[in-house]
This record gives structure tokens, sequence and C-alpha cells, in this order.
């Protein structure tokens, strides 16, 4: 992680600490194309049988190349900078729709078909503001803004711990600092 100074910017990193060269690696360092192949394959393979007999399930293929040759893309990169009116709207959905569940999870509504269809909205209004572009961070904050601020809350809007996690190693926070981490 020291490598990368907190402002890594890559797709796929590790979930679990590792090791390397006799050197434990934290999770979140980024993955090397043999590790990824090897997490690919891993995954995969647990999903194809978890899924086995599931209506309309096509198991995946195991390895990349298989799946560079099988998958025509069709998905459309987000903008790297989002159209400011566009992402205004999208975040005040976002917000809407955060206070919504989090609401509900103050009333004790937890586990019930209400709470079950506002976490399903508010996922959908982060995956659309995510395809827009808008960062995590900005919406995290949107997020906590609208009542769900800590772990659990978020959890209950889509967001797994590790990814946030994640996010805040790359941003620089629950790590040591290089001064501390030199004593």
């Amino acid at each position: 992680m020291e490598r990368v100074g907190g402002t890594a910017t890559p797709l796929w990193v590790s979930l679990h600490g590792n090791h390397h060269d006799g050197q434990t690696v934290p999770a979140g360092t980024p993955l090397m194309p043999r590790g990824l192949a090897r997490a690919w394959t891993r995954a995969v393979a647990e999903t194809n049988v978890e899924m086995a007999g599931q209506p309309s399930w096509e198991p995946l293929p195991t390895r990349m190349e298989q799946l560079r040759r099988g998958v025509e893309p069709t998905a459309v990169g987000a903008p790297m900078m989002p159209d400011a009116e566009k992402a205004a709207v999208l975040l005040d959905d976002v917000a809407a729709r955060g206070r919504a569940l989090a609401e509900l999870r103050r009333a004790g509504e937890d586990g019930g078909t209400a709470e079950l269809q506002a976490r399903v909205a508010v996922r959908q209004a982060v995956r659309d503001a995510w395809a827009e572009g808008i960062e995590h961070t900005v919406q995290l904050q949107v997020l906590a803004d609208a009542g769900l601020p800590d772990t659990v809350a978020l959890a209950a809007a889509g967001w797994e711990p590790v990814l946030l996690d994640a996010i805040d190693r790359s941003q620089g926070w629950g790590r040591l600092s290089k001064a501390a981490a030199a004593v």
C-alpha cells in the first residue's frame, strides 16, 4: 500500500490480507494479473457450484480467456466528468431514497416488505449515480447526510463492508501515517 500512497485507482483489489516475498500484504492491495486470474477462477467455480440447477443459469467461464472471447461488451463507460445538472438530480434521488430507508430503519421496520422495497430503491439510485460517474465518496456523504451514517446502515443500502473499507483505504483513512509506521 505504501507504493500506491492512498491514491490508488485500480479496479481490482484483494479482499483479504495476503503475503508476498515473506511480507504481509493488507487487504485492498491492487491485484496483479496472476492474482486476478486466481481470484476469478476461485469465485467463478464457487458461483457455478452454488447456482447449479437454478432456472436460466448458465455456468460462467472459469478462465479469463474464455470470458474475453465469450462476452461482447455492451456497456458504456461512465463519463470522466458527470453532467452537473444530471448529477444534482441523481444525488437528490439518492438522498430522498436514503432518507426513506433511514426512516423505516428508525421506525423498526427492518426486514419488512416496505424496508426491502426501500433498500432496492436506494440501491438503484446509487447504481444510477455511479453509472453517471459520481464518485463513491460523494454518494456516501449524501447517504450519511440522509441518515445512513454507519457501516450497518450503508450495508442495508447495498454497500458491502469490504468495499467501504477499500474506499477508506484508498482515501488514506484507517491506516497509520508513514511517520507513525516508521516508529
